[in-house]
């Protein structure tokens, strides 16, 4: 429930929606989150994170910028790549999205879910990415196997050649 203030630059007073009755805040304060990763659970505390509060009943809400914080020190807590970091690694290197994604042996939907953060990779899809985005030798490799596969699709009879990857 919102009451209008007098002054129309003021800033509108927010009361608690659990309570009914108390006021909310923005505050910095250390939150302890838990999270699970692929069936583990794991607990971070992220120190001074921007909460609302009410001063009533202590109910918080977490904000856009709470969540995306939250979100970096799960994949900080866990030592994987940032989605920004996959991002501008392949850029760095001149990968398009499908070109990385075919090294991978992943679909290019999956890598942009990864570069926007969507959905977190798995640790051995992590570690393939690291080798493949810091390693040339590795991307030459990568390749190479992709050219085999294709090769070797090609020559079978019993494969129809309607869907060969590009």
């Amino acid at each position: 429930m919102q009451r209008i203030p007098r002054n129309p630059r003021a800033k509108p007073i927010v009361t608690c929606l659990d309570c009914g009755a108390g006021r909310l805040r923005s505050v910095r304060d250390d939150y302890e989150h838990h999270f699970v990763y692929e069936g583990r659970k794991y607990r971070v505390t992220v120190r001074q994170l921007p909460i609302t509060k009410c001063g009533r009943c202590g109910e918080i809400s977490l904000g856009q910028e709470a969540l995306a914080v939250l979100l970096e020190a799960e994949y900080r807590h866990l030592d994987l790549l940032l989605p920004r970091e996959i991002t501008s690694a392949r850029q760095r290197i001149g990968l398009s999205q499908r070109k990385c994604a075919q090294l991978l042996g992943t679909g290019v939907a999956t890598l942009s879910r990864w570069e926007k953060g969507h959905i977190r990779q798995s640790r051995s899809m992590d570690n393939l990415l690291r080798m493949a985005l810091e390693d040339e030798g590795c991307r030459k490799h990568l390749e190479g196997i992709r050219l085999r596969a294709l090769r070797r699709r090609r020559s079978d009879p019993a494969w129809s050649g309607s869907k060969t990857p590009r």
